[in-house]
């Protein structure tokens, strides 16, 4: 009887996931590069420009990925595998955004947005009550100009 006892209590405490004591140190960096479109003498700033301009409007876009669930096999660390549900949402490209701006205020004449904002916002959505899935919405604004008298 001990041994069953002790083959019970062994095979509980090995179901039991680890603690993690410590996580790696992750660099995480963020960058727009807006050097293709001042190539095309177009302005993105997240200043005012205080020269001559001509107010076209206000542009705003805002994405919301794509989130689809879909079943994954899991590692439950027993060699027996299961399969869940699981939500992947895709991963929106800063760039898409900016050129989705970029052609919105081409199409109303500018040649810069200024007052750039960058927002982004999570979201839940719950498909069904059991298995919602959060997801992060990006919002680009800003205030579409022509300048004038830039490119003498």
């Amino acid at each position: 009887m001990k041994k069953l006892l002790i083959i019970i209590f062994i095979s509980l405490i090995g179901c039991t996931p680890p603690k993690k004591s410590m996580y790696p140190r992750e660099v995480s960096i963020y960058a727009i590069d807006f050097s293709e479109y001042s190539k095309k003498n177009f302005l993105f700033t997240p200043y005012r420009y205080l020269g001559d301009y001509e107010s076209l409007g206000l542009v705003t876009v805002e994405i919301r990925p794509m989130a689809k669930l879909v079943k994954k096999s899991v590692d439950t660390g027993t060699g027996v595998g299961l399969t869940k549900d699981v939500w992947e949402v895709e991963k929106i490209k800063m760039g898409a955004i900016i050129e989705e701006v970029y052609k919105k205020a081409i199409n109303m004449g500018a040649n810069a947005v200024v007052d750039l904002e960058i927002n982004t916002n999570f979201e839940t959505l719950e498909a069904n009550s059991t298995n919602p899935v959060t997801v992060n919405n990006i919002e680009i604004s800003g205030f579409a100009i022509k300048r004038l008298g830039a490119f003498k």
